[in-house]
């Protein structure tokens, strides 16, 4: 913990607010401006572009990005000359099958001469994510292109709520408050965004009824964040006949794959649509959903494959591999990353109008949620891993116990120290509690799933075997 998180900490709410607003206005300052809302005007146009005016922008785009990576990125422009590939090379969409896949481990070995090098380091915005897999990733973004992802998002929620700067309630995985803390409130406030911040820490049995009355409160009209969290607040409506005490516009999920009964009870419960959305930490390309169903890709901002094995692509409805490729990544670019999830197309033209790709499915994360006595519901822990060196390959928390846990690391042998998992436990117990049993187990590999996805969290308690959603059921 920083010395401005241990301050934070132990000031009182009225500061933490005062705080959490400060930091809330510098973000806003460098995510909104006139290209934002410039971007914003431009996507209201193309959203409705004829399927000829989207490929003949991606393959524009293809070849700056390209040419760039040669030009300033040593990673690409060492594997591209190599191969003999430049931005000629491209000369349609089909040809992006001639350049390389990126995988996870590549980004991971090559972080560094990743990087543009055309913009200083310091004058880039850089995200931190544990990825899929749970192993530490950097990736720099312009300031200008982290305006136009934000110009992205507002599109979508301008589809539900054409107001700007809508009260928003979110569900953070960041530890903005006390883990210590059960009396509430379980949440701040940044003035900045009339975004009130919730933790998603805090949520057991006897602190819902808290969250729905500050919430009530509160009166956001969008609800977003960890697609978990707002689950539980939402059983618990159902559950407890609690209806209309929370009316937002639209509840938009992250993190975690939305399964239909998960759907289910959070429209049941806040009687609004859930708008579905995909994106990464690392720039990947933005999809979402739209009021009338339709799971849009956003071409504007790159371009989506779902691939076979063998790397042949996917027929609609076919599961495969998601390798994308960014227009909003200039700083660490993607071009053809695999980035670890599983996807499928669905055919068809959406009745609202929009020429945009469509997605059937999208499995982003495949992750179990834990259970303790002392925190309840975990369901996520991957903020845990940020900021840790590339020395750990990949990692895998387990839950084995009630309150026992087993931290599985893929170390890279030739950087590895023992005190990468010193720190890594210390992370742990702010999520899980002081009282979780913790054992770090170095491992030559960690078990994927049969969608070959390496799952970050996975409950393998015996006692709690069933999926979360029954352990928090049992649990109320």
């Amino acid at each position: 913990m920083s010395k401005i998180e241990s301050i934070y900490h132990k000031s009182p709410v009225v500061v933490q607010n005062i705080m959490s607003s400060i930091k809330g206005f510098q973000i806003r300052q460098v995510r909104y401006s006139k290209h934002t809302w410039k971007t914003l005007d431009f996507l209201k146009k193309s959203q409705f572009w004829e399927v000829d005016q989207f490929e003949d922008y991606q393959l524009e785009k293809l070849k700056k990005l390209v040419n760039h990576a040669i030009n300033h990125v040593p990673f690409y422009k060492e594997r591209y000359t190599a191969l003999k590939l430049n931005s000629s090379t491209i000369k349609n969409l089909f040809d992006i099958n001639l350049l390389p896949i990126i995988s996870k481990e590549d980004f991971r070995q090559h972080n560094n001469s990743l990087v543009s090098t055309h913009i200083h380091r310091k004058k880039m915005w850089v995200s931190y994510t544990s990825g899929t897999t749970g192993t530490p990733l950097s990736a720099y973004r312009t300031h200008n292109q982290l305006q136009e992802t934000m110009a992205f998002m507002e599109r979508l929620y301008g589809w539900y709520n054409p107001k700007l700067w809508r009260s928003r309630a979110s569900f953070t995985g960041k530890l903005i408050v006390d883990p210590n803390n059960s009396k509430g409130p379980f949440h701040r406030v940044n003035h900045a965004s009339n975004q009130y911040l919730f933790s998603s820490h805090h949520l057991v049995k006897s602190n819902i009824d808290k969250y729905i009355n500050e919430l009530s409160l509160v009166k956001p009209e969008q609800i977003d964040g960890i697609a978990s969290s707002i689950y539980a607040i939402a059983d618990h409506i159902i559950r407890h006949d609690r209806f209309g005490a929370i009316q937002p516009k639209v509840v938009i999920p992250t993190s975690e794959t939305i399964w239909p009964h998960i759907r289910e009870r959070i429209e049941k419960a806040f009687q609004c649509k859930v708008a579905n959305q995909y994106g990464s930490q690392e720039g990947a390309p933005l999809a979402y959903e739209c009021p009338h169903g339709g799971f849009h890709i956003s071409p504007e901002s790159g371009i989506f494959e779902i691939l076979h094995p063998d790397s042949s692509p996917c027929r609609p409805g076919e599961s495969g591999r998601l390798v994308v490729t960014s227009f909003l990544s200039e700083g660490t670019p993607l071009i053809r990353y695999d980035i670890g999830d599983v996807a499928s197309w669905k055919t068809g033209v959406c009745i609202c109008g929009r020429n945009m790709p469509m997605l059937e499915t999208i499995e982003g994360r495949i992750d179990d949620m834990f259970f303790t006595i002392e925190r309840g519901v975990i369901s996520r822990v991957d903020s845990a891993f940020k900021n840790l060196p590339n020395a750990i390959k990949a990692t895998q928390v387990a839950q084995v116990g009630l309150n026992q846990f087993q931290v599985r690391i893929v170390p890279d042998r030739n950087t590895y120290r023992e005190e990468y998992a010193d720190t890594l436990v210390e992370n742990l117990h702010y999520y899980l509690g002081n009282s979780a049993v913790i054992d770090v187990k170095l491992v030559s590999e960690i078990q994927r799933t049969s969608g070959g996805k390496l799952r970050a969290m996975v409950n393998e308690c015996k006692t709690v075997q069933n999926d979360i959603l029954t352990t928090w059921n049992s649990a109320n």
